[in-house]
């Protein structure tokens, strides 16, 4: 028998196992909060400690909420991060009595100055943010309106899409767009919406950010998968919506 094998007085028999760090979540944010609300009221019974004053702490938790969200989420859904940081950051100087005015009182100006640095920065990016073609891309635009073009038997080149409180509709299940090729289309909505109708086989890659918004994929998939030596077209969406939606369907 090999001597490695052997127990040794006092040696435990399970193997040493490495310490496996806990995720960091938001249960396991919730759940510590609950243990120190907890611990807190137990010695404010004892009269050891002041539960009142833990009490008013208790936006620190939405603040390490955004710290998790903001450090592991990827670049463009950072803003949530900031968000809850800003959100929690300002209860708690309202629960401690720095800051008088209402968080609703600023909520409002604050989003809109954070949603207009959003959009230039963006826009003076050049990483990786690819553009249409501006001479032969579409343009629909819907300020307090709405906006529609279809595209029958007619070349597709890319399309930029702008709504604010209104609505655009592109119509694309009859463009003609070389197989493998790609086309860019560029939205931005501001308490808007946009409806892009797209044909079941094209491939679409959505990198769209919604900031109190949402992005809706109604589209119904072939049943059989396209052939191999036809690569289907490819239709990439950028930009933001905000206070909107983006739906894609055919």
């Amino acid at each position: 028998m090999n001597t490695d094998d052997v127990i040794r007085p006092g040696q435990s028999s399970r193997p040493d196992r490495p310490w496996r760090q806990a995720p960091v979540t938001p249960q396991l944010i919730g759940g510590l909060v609950i243990m120190i609300l907890g611990l807190a009221l137990l010695l404010d019974r004892f009269g050891i400690g002041n539960a009142g004053l833990v009490f008013r702490l208790w936006p620190l938790a939405i603040v390490a909420f955004g710290v998790m969200h903001f450090t592991r989420a990827e670049k463009q859904h950072r803003f949530w991060g900031l968000f809850w940081i800003f959100t929690g950051s300002w209860l708690l100087l309202r629960s401690l009595g720095i800051v008088r005015l209402g968080f609703w009182e600023l909520f409002w100006p604050v989003m809109l100055i954070a949603f207009g640095v959003s959009l230039v920065m963006r826009t003076l990016a050049d990483g990786g943010y690819l553009r249409p073609d501006q001479s032969r891309s579409s343009h629909l635009f819907g300020v307090l309106s709405g906006s529609k073009q279809k595209f029958d038997g007619l070349p597709f080149e890319g399309a930029y899409m702008t709504a604010v409180m209104g609505g655009c509709e592109l119509d694309l299940r009859r463009a003609v767009v070389p197989p493998g090729e790609e086309r860019i289309v560029v939205v931005f909505a501001l308490m808007g919406g946009h409806a892009i109708k797209v044909p079941p086989d094209w491939e679409v890659v959505v990198k769209v950010m919604p900031i109190m918004g949402g992005i809706e994929d109604k589209r119904d998939r072939p049943v059989a998968p396209p052939p191999l030596d036809a690569k289907p077209p490819r239709l990439i969406l950028q930009g933001t919506v905000m206070m909107g939606g983006l739906e894609l369907k055919n």
